[in-house]
């Protein structure tokens, strides 16, 4: 009996979602995107933008930008090392960029995306990568 009724409470819940992302004459976007790092551990660092879960039929344009620095500080700070972007960044998918570490240092991950024609920004913690790419140190 527990089993059905916490599998009517997952049907109601997701009926209720797709009635919401439904609003608006389907103009609306319901997205959980990501942003990581990762060292590669061969002397490049990986920028991550993954579309964890969406409920919209909506195309999402996403710009993704590895920022690099002696120091960890606000990226405006920082040069970018690499950047790639997409017109839709659909479910599940992901976007990177990869660069290659020349001395240690700092790197952040940035992602711009337009949702209702307002850019949005979600941005990654800063982290120091060593000459390999391996993790040293994540400042938030």
């Amino acid at each position: 009996m527990k089993k059905c009724s916490v599998l009517l409470s997952l049907l109601l819940l997701l009926a209720l979602c797709f009635s919401l992302a439904s609003c608006a004459g389907g103009g609306n976007v319901f997205a959980l995107l990501s942003v990581r790092l990762k060292g590669n551990g061969d002397g490049t660092v990986t920028a991550v933008a993954r579309n964890e879960f969406a409920l919209s039929p909506a195309a999402l344009p996403v710009r993704l930008t590895l920022y690099v620095g002696a120091e960890a500080g606000d990226v405006s700070e920082m040069r970018v090392a690499g950047c790639a972007q997409t017109d839709d960044l659909g479910l599940f998918a992901a976007l990177e960029v990869s660069v290659s570490v020349e001395e240690p240092a700092y790197y952040c991950a940035e992602i711009v995306y337009i949702v209702h024609g307002e850019e949005e920004i979600l941005q990654g913690g800063t982290v120091r990568y060593d000459a390999s790419g391996t993790r040293v140190a994540a400042m938030g």
